[in-house]
């Protein structure tokens, strides 16, 4: 499958290009230098032919610093991996002192380049490509990411860059939501600094997103195959996704995290299974407890992950590192009670230790997603329980559930169900007599009994109570 990276300068428009190239907003635009660090990757569909592009970080920004190094090393390694690079010049800027560096590099180490002039938003505006002569090559492209202009032209010629036949009058793309339809995406998530990206380089077994010291060195939602890993019983891909680390709302002054912390958000809403990223000196903090609360609310399977774990044990003071786990578990418990179905796994992702339980773990999750909750052990246990606890009087009546079947959270329940739609946690719809009977505390004993009997580890449960006699729209409890 060829490879297409998009090179440049900072805030030349790579990201919005690649967005604007892919139709769909994946890569994190601001109007503010370095905002790309770690490259993006997604797959395309151009007239049936499988095409990945790369949004890579700007090159050049400050070459003195640590990150900033890391950060031009990563996209020179995109570049230098691609069939063909687009290099993204700023048309209104004109040709910079950097970007002959730029070319100088390109000419050496890069296989076939286009040279892309972008922020051309009008006919008028293409008299500023000739600042650019001064490079002596054949073609400079001129496009406008943000008005949607020279896309096709562009399109076509990079699939004649490629070798791929292309249509002369309209180049189709498929929308990529068909694409990324049939991916299993595994988000970690949690506070800056807690090991998100050394996590995700471990599972990896490849230095693929940038690791630093500095709080808030990922900044986009990277999402990344991960080919040697297989989720049972379904024949889809898995790809891990990187996030931003979230800070509490009242810390962020800078308009730019927001827009990451957003981000990160949709990520959550779009996993399938989310790893809660923990750091195991610092215990569960405020913030902890409000993305265990945005993993509720969205609904996700997840894990709870205790990074850092080496240290921690350490300096604990307890007889064995069993009762150590086994303290740190119940106070995780009291502190995260919307996770409290979420399996626990302690790890160090830099002394490579505990990765394989959390693998398993993942694996038993989606294995847990996917299987079916049958309708007669369902209704059973609810009867016994209502039997053994009745539900509370409200007055001078009484809550009662008449029959609860479990089904799938599609999109639509009449379309076939997808390989990842079967990772969508079960829907208990519920027929009742009168849901504001409903009693909180008992409901809560009645789903510890129903995960004493089906597979439910990680994931949660989503009850739809519909009364009787109303057949009201279903409330969600």
């Amino acid at each position: 499958m060829p490879q297409v990276s998009l090179f440049g300068r900072p805030n030349v428009g790579k990201s919005a290009l690649f967005n604007a190239l892919i139709g769909e907003d994946i890569s994190l635009v601001y109007d503010r230098p370095g905002v790309t660090r770690d490259h993006i990757a997604q797959d395309v569909f151009w007239n049936g032919h499988r095409i990945t592009l790369v949004d890579t970080g700007g090159l050049g920004y400050d070459p003195d610093g640590t990150l900033d190094q890391a950060v031009c090393r990563e996209a020179q390694i995109a570049a230098e991996s691609s069939d063909l690079v687009l290099w993204v010049l700023d048309a209104r800027e004109g040709l910079m002192p950097s970007d002959l560096d730029l070319y100088s590099w390109l000419r050496r180490h890069a296989s076939k380049v286009l040279y892309i002039a972008n922020k051309v938003d009008t006919p008028k505006n293409e008299t500023l490509l000739a600042d650019f002569s001064s490079l002596g090559v054949n073609k400079i492209f001129p496009v406008s990411a943000e008005h949607k202009r020279g896309l096709n032209e562009l399109k076509r010629e990079i699939m004649h860059a490629l070798g791929l036949p292309e249509q002369i009058n309209k180049l189709e793309s498929k929308p990529t939501s068909l694409i990324t339809l049939t991916t299993a995406r595994i988000a970690l998530v949690g506070r800056p600094n807690v090991g998100k990206s050394s996590l995700t380089n471990a599972l990896l077994g490849q230095q693929r997103t940038i690791v630093n010291d500095l709080a808030g060195t990922t900044r986009d939602a990277v999402e990344i195959p991960l080919p040697d890993f297989s989720l049972p019983g379904l024949k889809v891909p898995v790809a891990l996704v990187d996030t931003a680390g979230m800070r509490a709302r009242a810390s962020i002054r800078d308009p730019l995290e927001r827009q990451m912390t957003a981000r990160t958000v949709h990520t959550i809403n779009r996993a399938h299974i989310i790893l809660h990223i923990l750091e195991a000196q610092s215990g569960v903090t405020v913030q902890d407890k409000k993305i265990s609360g945005l993993i509720h609310t969205a609904n996700r399977a997840s894990i709870i992950v205790v990074n850092k774990w080496d240290l921690a044990r350490a300096v604990g003071t307890y007889d064995s590192e069993t009762t150590l786990q086994q303290h740190y578990i119940r106070s995780l418990r009291d502190a995260l009670f919307f996770q409290a179905h979420a399996p626990v796994v302690f790890l160090s992702a830099l002394e490579q230790k505990g990765l394989e339980e959390l693998r398993q773990t993942i694996a038993r999750l989606a294995y847990n997603l996917a299987s079916d909750i049958p309708t007669g052990p369902l209704n059973r246990i609810i009867q016994e329980h209502t039997q053994t606890h009745p539900p509370p009087l409200r007055g001078r009546s009484r809550f009662k559930i008449l029959y609860t079947s479990a089904r799938k959270a599609t999109a639509r329940d009449t379309t076939p169900c997808t390989d990842t739609q079967l990772l969508a946690p079960p829907r208990l719809i519920t027929f009742c007599n009168h849901r504001e009977l409903l009693d909180s505390r008992w409901l809560a004993a009645l789903e510890k009994k129903i995960r004493a009997h089906f597979p439910l580890d990680g994931v949660p449960l989503r009850w739809e109570f519909r009364d009787r006699a109303t057949q009201k729209q279903p409330s969600s409890a």
